[in-house]
């Protein structure tokens, strides 16, 4: 994705069940993340990523938007509008992009028109794929975004947490943690 936008692409990602210290703290991240100098791609999926979505749109941090199904004929939300007419937010979806899954996933249709959790996890896949580097707001232990995590870890993707005790299970697995005042330092290193 840099080759294309010339900076940093960062995927971030929010598990749907996040403790309310998180939640807080993942809006303060979202408006310092509002004039970044990187392009952040995420589903924009779970009620936290939907309030960042919100922030970032006030901004003019680049989005891209990955929905868990194909975006042919997906109607666009009348708050993006603005952002997509000056080219700060594309939509990109794994479905219509043909985007190489893990099989045992299974394969998605190529019209899926509703998201589902196997959609979910191969859009999140395809996020981490167009990405430089990830930042995850929080994960719940043992969830599939917390494996996910791990994958990437694995693969020397360069990963960062919201520091919070509630993350606390992927800094002790090698996530750098970061703060709000702290936020800075991805992109330096992405």
């Amino acid at each position: 994705m840099t080759s294309v936008q010339s900076s940093a692409a960062v995927a971030l990602y929010c598990s749907g069940k996040c403790p309310g210290s998180v939640v807080l703290r993942a809006l303060d991240v979202a408006v310092a993340l509002r004039e970044a100098p990187v392009w952040l791609a995420s589903g924009f999926h779970s009620s936290v990523e939907r309030e960042c979505l919100a922030l970032l749109l006030k901004g003019t941090v680049r989005l891209t938007v990955c929905p868990a199904r194909s975006a042919v004929g997906m109607r666009v939300p009348a708050a993006w509008k603005p952002a997509i007419e000056v080219g700060r937010l594309t939509i990109r979806s794994a479905i219509d992009e043909g985007f190489e899954v893990d099989r045992d996933l299974g394969d998605p249709k190529p019209t899926a028109r509703r998201p589902t959790a196997t959609l979910a996890e191969h859009r999140n896949r395809f996020v981490a794929s167009i990405s430089d580097g990830v930042l995850i707001l929080h994960a719940s232990p043992r969830g599939k975004l917390d494996r996910l995590a791990g994958e990437l870890a694995a693969a020397s993707k360069p990963l960062w947490i919201l520091e919070d005790p509630a993350n606390q299970h992927l800094i002790e697995r090698g996530a750098r943690p970061v703060t709000p005042a702290t936020i800075d330092s991805i992109w330096a290193e992405a």
